[in-house]
């Protein structure tokens, strides 16, 4: 069997005897190893002889040059495998990675030995069990080569790289052939590896058994080059399961077989894990070398940090140097190794004592000792580095070889000498009569040996070798032969190609192949006896082992999940490249088209989103439908079928995700071009155009043409059937699998609507993020616009709206509410399409599934309905801002009416979503639309009031919308004026309680029968608040309209719902809030209205008259009766306790409106203060009446207070510590005029609604101390303001510079009068009440009146004498004082005249000497009237005096003096509502 004596040679083949032995031994042993019982499998001896003989032998067999031999050896090795494999775990690995792989990659190796190591490769991929326990025997596992990784990868590269073709004529054909078959091989050895794996993991790939007996079934050529009759391997039936569940009792009966194998299950799944481990280690150390490659020192930390080595540590870092030679760069190794010592304090050379260390030179020649040193680095180029690393090397080899050179100095000359030698030999710039000779090296080497020479034949041994194979690196020599393979392989291509030198070329790849088998041979035979070297021993733990492991089912899945991962990149790769590049008739591309449909199934199975996507992606280009013009060719038709059929298999479709698209797109592609070929009429000619004709016709052209000559090839491909089961397959997918297909689908729609193409649906892809808040789908976002393309396709549109009627009814609410959150974004997008009518057949596409879906009754305390009707709200939206869009919007309010009109008995929460479009077309600026929306919400209150309850709120707003749209049409005021009808009719049905009666049901419908009971009444009226509250707010906000009919009748609509509503329905509290918040507001025009009008001159001129109605502003029209309103409405609450403290807000915004600089505005609040205070006055509950009185009245003052112009008052009542700053000219300059005389018109208007309010409560018996004290200090402020005023010359001099109040001097006589008069009227009233409290409480402050009219009008008399005697000087005081204060001056005389005598007696004390001042004075009937009381009163009353007090007469100073003066420490007055200033003095008594 071992062919002759010398080892390793071949029998010689003209030997027919010793062949015929060999073949006849090897299938003897072939026939012991497939009957071999369990015994005799398990038996150590037979074992070790298996291990010991037979494998030595396979491993020569394995690359025999006799293929018969060769066959028989493979077949022996999978008989090893499938009988032996858990002992043999070591060889196996020898066997695969020494010689199949070696053999695949040879570019010298026959096709006979690929094409049989492939039949190996095969029958190991066909083998699902074994091909696991592979992967986790050796990929899993730490000191294992990783066999089922490179089995994969050179199956793939078999698949790409094509054999060169050496021959011509029959020979190069029948290589060509050869070629083609060996790829068959290896794509059908991929395919059957991924079938494996797909039977490991249970996923159905949706092939019969018959269909994956084609690559599951091993070849027979491995039978057809042995001789004899094949006999196929025993199929091993695979352990049953373990029991999923064991008792303690059973656990404790285990037999020891049992334990083992639970034991085998353990590492199974620990080498699982294990093998993510492994990878990240691989993937640390390739990154670790990478950066070595280009800083050493950088590497090496990143391996530090990552745990591969320590850093520090010479030994570990040489090791590492050592170990992974092949993949670092030997010039920097070389670099490194040379560093000096003073580099990182000398590590370097500590590195490279440890590096040679760590050879072994025993027995090795000393020129083949260096070769062997020199492998791992390029010896670098300075001289000094050459000397350290020679130096070391001379140690390493005299340590090991101490019989050689006497000493390390003589070995590191010799071998610093050898390096010249090989540079001088094999140096190309090198002359050749000027390279060494032996007799040169040895005079180089004379005396080296401690004064002596060398062994002249020792010398000439290492000459003779160094010149025979110089000292060179094996990538060099790698490099070397592929360039000489490359200029061999082009030369012998085009001797082939004449028929020239095709032996020759034969025999030198003959003689090269049996040099590779030698060198297999060897280095297969020491992997073997001397075991291979770990390549992670420092991170071996339990998971590495001498036995094959046997996983359980659970691990397999998980081992093959693992696999998969690995053999995905490779098989695309492969795949794809058959696909492109095979054309070797149907079965490459069947076999690839296989390949990639098994790799897709797993890939969904196993939730591998990239390798999914790539691998549809793939198989979809192949279509050529899913990209840029190609010919489609009858393989991409079959990629069409293989493709669309991925959904046809249910964990595949399950698990599409994101590749969806590329199918959804080709199948769109499909069904557009099944259109084209039978002439029916495509999506484009159904919608107008908005491009160019002459633009639109180049390119319809140009798109035809290609799409033709694709439609003949496409349309044998599916039936429309076909693709009808596609979409209805839909039905069969998860909730999360119908969510991803609608959101793909959706992006191939858009992608079809914005540029007829699916293939650019990418883009277009509605992600998560953009479906939330603040996303770019989000309800405050403007819609992402689609373009508009020249022939926009609608076909996805409508198998989306399939899609969705086909789940509207099989999906939970939940799943469905998920889906269509997808499906509306888009439906909104497409619904603002450029193109008027694609919008408009969106539009209607969304119709067809609303009258569906509101077909079905929603359930309790959910809003699937208000979601899904939420894409039309969104659509008109994006529709709005243009004209031309109008048909669009008008459509949308269509759809809607007649989904109102079919479907309101089964709305429920889509009711705002209908509302919220009406709403929107509210302000369309087409009338049409806007008038479409009204007469659907006119339909809406008109029969389906009770439905809609529930949204009353919306209702509302929404008619309160078309009120408030302003516009000078008329139609549109019209139609406003019927909106505030449609809104006093919902006032109605709130107040009747229909509303609440229909919320109660549809609340009972949803929720269930509710109980009669208290619990179960109307709720309080309070509690309605919120119904009633925007229907007031609405009405409020139109009063503010500018048109004038549409805020006067909502004004009045407000007023008339208050009045015969609100009284019965509200209680106080939401009465200060209707106020607060409805009424008041109504006046902020008011404030804003600027509009130019007429005023007065004077305070004491008529009202300016109003101004034309072309010219007429809100102040002029409405406010009176927003005004009137306000004190009305508080009026018909009827002045009840609880409504007391409304009163003090409504006083303080009329005082707002009093205090306004428009004096329109001011004379309006003062009219409405009258009209509150004589409702006060009406009210009839006297201790209601009588704290009403109270609030009025300190209200109003404060209101009389605040009336008074700021900047005078401050002026004519300083802080006394500023008083010389005082300059009358600045102020009159600054004054603002309009402001100053509003201020004193309401100042003047003030005193007579002060006088109205203290005689009625006077006569009707509520005046109080506090009251009283307030109003009359107001009074006795304004008079008081008004004399100082006038007193003041200089400010009346500069008031009447800046004409103040026009030309004539300023004065408020008319003022000051009026206030002593009003509170003279209102004592004297109070005075003569029946009421002894009232009356004590008036007579005190009506006497203090008295001696201050009579006195200032004394001295207005002195003023007026010393005037005439031209005794003063400044403006004189005012001509009409004294006859204006002549009437409250006779008044007031009368009343002290009639006095009782006690009484006149008592204040005589200032009377007397201010009569004496009056005896003299102009007025007649006041003379008169004077010496009457002289002569009646006066006698008798001194007489009753005892000691009269001393009269003393007025000097001319204190005639020029003002009338009332402040204390000079008086500290600046702090003003409260209700009280006036000290500054002012009140009314005080006499005594």
């Amino acid at each position: 069997m071992k062919g002759g004596p010398a080892e390793g040679n071949e029998a010689d083949p003209a030997e027919p005897i010793s062949m015929q032995s060999k073949v006849l031994s090897l299938e003897l042993l072939l026939s012991v190893l497939e009957h071999a019982g369990p015994a005799f499998r398990k038996g150590p001896r037979f074992v070790g002889a298996v291990r010991q003989y037979l494998c030595v032998s396979l491993l020569k067999n394995c690359t025999s040059s006799a293929t018969h031999v060769v066959a028989l050896a493979l077949r022996l090795f999978v008989a090893l495998i499938v009988r032996f494999r858990s002992n043999l775990k070591a060889e196996v690995e020898v066997f695969i990675s020494h010689i199949f792989l070696r053999i695949l990659d040879s570019d010298n190796s026959t096709h006979e030995h690929k094409m049989l190591v492939l039949e190996v490769f095969h029958r190991l991929c066909a083998d699902a069990d074994g091909l696991v326990e592979l992967f986790l025997s050796y990929d899993a596992d730490f000191d294992s080569f990783d066999i089922y990784r490179n089995v994969v990868i050179s199956l793939g590269r078999v698949v790409k790289e094509p054999m060169p073709v050496q021959e011509s004529g029959e020979k190069g054909r029948r290589l060509s052939t050869n070629d083609g078959a060996l790829r068959r091989l290896a794509l059908s050895g991929l395919v059957a590896a991924l079938h494996s794996l797909a039977t490991s993991c249970g996923v159905d790939v949706g092939e019969s058994e018959g269909g994956a007996e084609d690559y599951a079934q091993p070849s027979d050529s491995l039978a057809r080059a042995a001789p004899g009759q094949p006999r196929q391997p025993e199929k091993v039936a695979p352990p049953p399961p373990p029991e999923l569940s064991e008792t303690p009792r059973m656990l404790s009966r285990r037999s020891s077989d049992d334990l083992a194998k639970t034991k085998q299950e353990r590492l199974a799944s620990t080498q699982v894990d294990a093998f993510d481990r492994k990878q990240r280690l691989q993937e640390d150390l390739k990154d670790g070398i990478l950066k070595f490659n280009l800083k050493p020192k950088l590497g090496l930390a990143s391996l530090h940090n990552k745990g591969q080595l320590d850093q520090n540590d010479p030994k570990a870092v040489a090791q590492f140097l050592l170990q992974n030679a092949e993949r670092l760069d030997k010039t920097v190794v070389g670099d490194y190794l040379g560093k000096e010592e003073t580099y990182q304090d000398g590590f370097c050379v500590k590195v490279l004592h440890s590096y040679g260390e760590q050879m072994d030179f025993s027995g090795l020649e000393f020129d083949v000792a260096i070769r062997h040193f020199l492998s791992g680095f390029r010896l670098p180029g300075e001289a000094q580095k050459i000397d350290r690393i020679m130096e070391t090397f001379a140690a390493r080899y005299c340590a090991l070889n101490s019989e050689v050179f006497p000493s390390a100095d003589v070995a590191f000359v010799l071998a610093f000498s050898v390096i010249m030698l090989q540079t001088d030999l094999h140096n190309p710039a090198i002359k050749e009569e000027k390279k060494m000779t032996k007799d040169g090296f040895r005079r180089n080497n004379r005396g080296i040996c401690n004064g002596s020479d060398l062994d002249a034949q020792f010398l000439d041994e290492i000459f003779d070798r160094i010149k025979a194979a110089p000292i060179t690196l094996a990538e060099d020599d790698k490099l070397r032969e592929k360039e000489e393979q490359a200029s061999t392989s082009v030369a012998s291509s085009m001797s082939a190609a004449f028929g020239l030198n095709s032996d020759a070329t034969r025999r030198k790849r003959a003689e090269a192949f049996s040099k590779e088998r030698e060198a297999m041979v060897r280095s297969s035979v020491q992997a073997i006896r001397q075991g291979a070297r770990p390549a992670f021993a420092a991170f071996r733990q339990d998971s590495a082992t001498e036995e094959f492991s046997k996983p359980s089912p659970a691990n397999k899945v998980a081992a093959a999940a693992k696999m998969f991962e690995v053999a995905w990149g490779p098989g695309l790769s492969a795949f794809s490249h058959a696909l492109e590049r095979i054309f070797h008739g149907p079965r490459p591309t069947a076999l690839a088209l296989r390949g990639l449909k098994i790799s897709a199934c797993l890939a969904c199975a196993l939730e591998l989103d990239v390798a999914a996507l790539s691998l549809v992606n793939a198989l979809a280009s192949f279509t050529t439908l899913d990209g840029p013009f190609k010919v489609m060719l009858p393989r991409n038709a079959a990629c069409v079928e293989a493709l669309l059929g991925l959904t046809a298999v249910p964990d595949c479709a399950e698990n599409l995700g994101s590749a969806w698209l590329p199918v959804l797109r080709v199948a769109s592609r499909v069904a557009h071009l099944r259109l084209l070929t039978t002439g029916a009429r495509t999506d484009d000619a159904y919608f107008t155009s908005t491009h160019a004709p002459d633009e639109k016709e180049y390119q319809d052209r140009k798109l035809r043409d290609e799409e033709s000559a694709r439609a003949l090839a496409a349309h044998s491909v599916l039936t429309d059937a076909s693709l009808d089961e596609l979409y209805a397959r839909s039905t069969k997918l998860s909730a999360v699998g119908v969510e991803r297909f609608v959101a793909e689908l959706c992006a191939v729609s858009a992608a079809e609507l914005s540029t007829g193409d699916p293939s650019s649906g990418t883009q277009y892809f509605l992600d998560e993020s953009d479906l939330r808040p603040g996303g770019k789908y989000d309800d405050l976002q403007p819609l992402p616009a689609l373009g508009d393309p020249r022939r926009p396709r609608v076909a996805a549109l409508q198998r989306l709206v399939d899609v969705a009627d086909m789940n509207v009814h099989l999906r939970p609410r939940l799943a469905w509410d998920r889906m269509w959150r997808v499906l509306a974004a888009h439906f909104a997008r497409a619904g603002a399409h450029a193109n008027a009518d694609v919008a408009t057949y969106v539009v209607d596409s969304l119709r067809q599934l609303s009258l569906k879906f509101l077909a079905k009754e929603e359930l309790k305390a959910f809003t699937f309905q208000r979601a899904f009707l939420k894409p039309f709200e969104r659509a008109f939206r994006a529709n709005q801002g243009s004209l031309d869009r109008a048909p669009v919007r008008a459509y949308i309010v269509a759809c809607l009416d007649v989904l109102v009109q079919a479907r309101a008995s089964k709305i429920r929460s889509g009711w705002k979503s209908i509302l919220g479009v009406l709403k929107d077309a509210s302000g369309d600026p087409d009338r049409a639309v806007s008038q479409a929306a009204f007469e659907a919400l006119g339909r809406v209150l008109d029969h389906h009031l009770a439905l809609v309850a529930p949204d009353f709120v919306s209702v509302v707003g929404t008619a309160a919308s078309f009120a408030s749209y302003s516009s000078n049409d008329e139609a549109r005021s019209a139609t406003a004026l019927e909106a505030l009808a449609r809104l006093d009719a919902c006032a109605r049905a709130l107040a009747d309680g229909s509303i609440r009666a229909a919320t109660r049901a549809a609340s009972a419908s949803r929720d269930g029968d509710l109980p009669e009971g208290p619990e179960n009444e109307p709720p309080p009226d309070d509690a309605q608040l919120e119904l009633w509250w925007p229907l007031l707010l609405g009405l409020a906000r139109l009063v503010a309209d500018p048109r004038e009919k549409v805020r006067n009748a909502a004004l009045a609509t407000l007023r008339r719902v208050l009045e015969r509503d609100g009284l019965k329905e509200f209680g106080a509290e939401t009465w200060r809030l209707v106020f607060r918040g409805v009424l008041f507001p109504c006046l902020e025009s008011a404030w804003t209205d600027d509009a130019p009008r007429p005023a007065s001159v004077r305070p004491t001129d008529p009202p300016p008259g109003p101004p034309p109605p072309s010219e007429a502003s809100w102040l002029d029209t409405t406010a009176p009766a927003v005004l009137d309103c306000i004190v009305g409405l508080y009026a018909r609450l009827g002045g009840s306790r609880e409504h007391t403290p409304l009163l003090g807000e409504v006083l303080a915004l009329l005082g707002d409106c009093v205090c306004q600089d428009a004096e329109r505005l001011a004379r309006l609040g003062v009219d409405a203060l009258e009209r509150l205070c004589q409702a006060v006055s009406s009210f009839t509950d006297p201790e209601t009446s009588e704290e009403g009185w109270d609030v009025c009245c300190r209200g109003l003052a404060h209101v009389v207070e605040r009336a008074l112009p700021p900047a005078l008052d401050a002026y004519l009542r300083p802080d006394p510590r500023q008083q010389k700053d005082r300059d009358a000219d600045a102020l009159a300059a600054s004054l603002p005029r309009a402001p100053t005389l509003a201020r004193l018109v309401a100042s003047l208007r003030l005193p007579r609604v002060c006088g109205l309010l203290l005689s009625d409560a006077a006569k009707r018996g509520s005046l109080t101390e506090q009251g009283a004290d307030a109003l009359l200090g107001a009074l006795a402020g304004s008079r008081q303001f008004a004399c100082a005023f006038d007193a003041d010359g200089p400010l009346r001099k500069a008031c009447l510079t800046s004409r103040l109040m026009g030309a004539d001097a300023p004065d408020l006589v008319a003022q000051r009068v009026s206030a002593g008069s009003e509170a003279f009227a209102a004592l004297q009233r109070a005075f003569s009440s029946n009421n002894e409290g009232i009356r004590s409480l008036a007579e005190p402050r009506l006497l203090g009146l008295c001696r201050d009219v009579l006195r200032e009008y004394a001295s207005a008399e002195r003023r007026a004498l010393a005037e005439k005697a031209g005794k003063t000087a400044g403006l004189p005081q005012p001509a009409q004082l004294l006859d204006s204060a002549t009437p409250l001056a006779l008044e007031a005389l009368a009343f002290v005249r009639d006095l009782d005598a006690q009484a006149f007696a008592k204040h005589c004390a200032w009377l007397v000497p201010v009569l004496s001042e009056l005896i003299v004075c102009q007025s007649v009937p006041l003379r008169t009237t004077v010496a009457a009381v002289f002569a009646t009163r006066l006698p008798s009353a001194l007489l009753s005096t005892t000691r009269p007090e001393r009269v003393q007469t007025p000097t001319d100073a204190a005639l020029a003096a003002p009338v009332f003066s402040q204390p000079a420490d008086a500290a600046s007055p702090t003003r409260h509502p209700g009280t006036v200033s000290r500054a002012y003095k009140l009314f005080e008594s006499p005594a």
